[in-house]
């Protein structure tokens, strides 16, 4: 009986360090954009897993996790990283009561809701997408929200 007990427990633990970068993640993202951390997860968990050439042999989705947890809560590091999570949300659903819901959101909470080719080049780092609809779909984005 005390097996299944340490068991758990031990489970709980390597789940518990395994998931760290994750939920600190998820929580600074969350919380600079005052939404709820799973809808972060979701897209955290949506990223590559594959390893960058740049980065090593870290996953794209270990690394972006490290990243925003070491800009210690910056909006100027942060905002490239949050732009990553903005567009997810904006491909999810494209309606346009949706973008224009998130562009609001983020300019209440102090980031820029345009796309540059910067954004759309570190968006394509993390996510698998054709890239010459991709450019397209944040023209038509940016045309939008003018």
């Amino acid at each position: 009986m005390i097996w299944i007990f340490v068991a758990i427990i031990a489970a709980y633990l390597v789940y518990y360090f395994l998931s760290g970068d994750i939920r600190k993640a998820s929580k600074v993202l969350a919380y600079s954009l005052n939404v709820k951390p799973t809808m972060v997860v979701e897209c955290i968990s949506a990223m590559r897993k594959d390893p960058s050439v740049g980065v090593g042999t870290t996953s794209r989705q270990q690394f972006y996790c490290r990243s925003v947890v070491g800009t210690h809560g910056n909006l100027e590091q942060l905002g490239s990283l949050v732009k990553v999570f903005y567009i997810y949300q904006v491909l999810k659903n494209p309606h346009d009561q949706n973008v224009l819901w998130w562009s609001e959101r983020m300019k209440d909470c102090g980031f820029d809701s345009q796309i540059s080719a910067l954004d759309r080049q570190t968006f394509e780092s993390f996510f698998d997408v054709e890239h010459s609809s991709f450019k397209d779909f944040t023209n038509a984005h940016n045309k939008m929200l003018i």
